[in-house]
């Protein structure tokens, strides 16, 4: 089968597909590393030549069946399709076997879901005017399951269930009860919203956007204004990482419009958050600090709950958020100050990644206090902890760190920084 348009986000999957290093990755390609290694730093918005392309196609069919399939679960080719398309026909049966495979990689799920509920919900399947909210209740269980161990582990580990998730909802739509509709539509939008931060994981932007548009479509059919204003605070960040500092506003802006009918807390408080970066990105410094200081004061008010959409709300994330706030307004002493004030507070044997990005942001407040060793020291932290969380945004945003140290190159604290990234196969350009 040939790609018909390779970007990074293909070219990363097919390496892992494949098991290799970057190095072997390019060797078998015939390309040089750093090539390989921009193309996946790019994600959706790589530009590859049309020479490299061909040599992808030939070392896309030369692989087995296994590995190619794998390829294709990675590059996430199932949740392509539109609600309407043919392929809202699918074999109910084949989704329930993938669900149970790739749910026994989630150890807090099946501690919670025996067989009897398992076959609940592919019993469902089969007939989906059989919805009830017990079959409803097994699925989120299995989203918030996928959730956590994405925090711990990466996107990748559950990218296979959560596309499996999305689909079996969807079928559930047609058919299913009136009183139902709302629940089963909000699901389907969570699950949705959710598949959109795992491709942004992977650094697939585009499809990423997608994603969000038909959750926040699917949320308020359901008339979930919890969820709606979610979805309203990822798209934020997804301006923000696209560099669209005005369309990340005008995302902020709704979210908080929304928010003012919610009960909950902690996504009341990160709501704020998403919009103070918002503003900071565009220059505004008085409403960004306005912002984090409702955001402060409304966490101190907020006792933390579990079933919050937005459940990782708390004050680590609160000042990384604002450590990201700083360094956007150029405010590199107050970046280094709350940065490391929110790695005191984020446990990474729960949330890695958080703390990975943490420690990025520390490196680029050091780096522009001009504190190189200090700032070589937290971007090779953040490297041992991508060794754990295998997320492709934090490996490329690890890189672009690196590369902010480039006018240091010759330095003894950046030169084994190099070392070390090129042993966890983290290529510098």
């Amino acid at each position: 089968m040939t790609i018909v348009r390779w970007t990074g986000v293909e070219s990363l999957a097919l390496r892992d597909a494949m098991n290799l290093s970057v190095r072997d990755f390019a060797d078998k390609l015939g390309v040089q590393a750093r090539s390989v290694s921009l193309w996946e730093r790019a994600g959706s918005d790589a530009r590859i030549s049309p020479a490299c392309r061909r040599f992808l196609d030939t070392l896309e069919q030369q692989v087995d069946a296994r590995t190619r399939a794998r390829f294709e679960q990675l590059r996430g080719s199932t949740i392509q399709p539109e609600p309407n398309s043919e392929d809202d026909d699918v074999n109910r049966r084949e989704l329930i076997r993938l669900l149970a495979t790739v749910t026994a990689g989630l150890p807090a799920l099946m501690a919670t879901l025996d067989g009897d509920e398992l076959d609940r919900v592919a019993g469902v399947a089969e007939s989906p005017g059989r919805v009830d909210a017990a079959t409803i209740a097994n699925v989120e269980a299995i989203l918030r399951a996928a959730m956590l161990q994405d925090d711990a582990v990466g996107a990748r580990a559950v990218l296979d269930t959560v596309i499996a998730q999305r689909n079996l909802v969807r079928g559930f739509l047609p058919e299913c009860p009136a009183v139902l509709r709302p629940r089963v539509l909000s699901l389907y939008g969570a699950l949705t919203a959710f598949a959109g931060c795992l491709f942004a994981d992977g650094r697939d932007l585009r499809r990423a956007a997608t994603c969000y548009e038909r959750a926040r479509e699917a949320a308020h059919q359901a008339e979930n204004t919890d969820l709606g204003t979610y979805i309203l605070c990822h798209q934020a960040q997804l301006a923000h990482w696209r560099h669209i500092g005005r369309a990340g506003v005008d995302h902020a802006v709704a979210a908080q419009h929304w928010v003012r009918e919610c009960s909950d807390g902690q996504l009341v408080a990160y709501t704020s958050e998403r919009a103070a970066l918002a503003y900071a990105s565009v220059g505004r410094r008085v409403e960004c600090i306005t912002a984090l200081s409702f955001a402060a004061d409304t966490l101190a008010d907020v006792v933390p709950d579990s079933d919050s959409l937005a459940y990782f709300a708390g004050e680590g994330v609160h000042l990384s958020i604002e450590a990201e706030c700083h360094l956007a307004l150029g405010d590199y002493a107050a970046a280094v100050d709350v940065s490391s004030r929110s790695l005191d507070l984020i446990d990474t044997a729960v949330a890695p990644r958080d703390a990975a990005f943490t420690l990025l942001d520390l490196a680029r407040g050091y780096a522009g206090l001009r504190q190189i060793d200090d700032a070589a020291r937290a971007v090779s932290e953040s490297a041992e902890l991508a060794d754990r969380n295998r997320s492709p945004r934090l490996r490329a945003a690890i890189l672009d760190a690196r590369a902010e140290l480039a006018p240091w190159a010759s330095t003894r604290a950046v030169a084994d920084l190099d070392q070390q990234l090129d042993a966890r196969g983290l290529v510098t350009v």
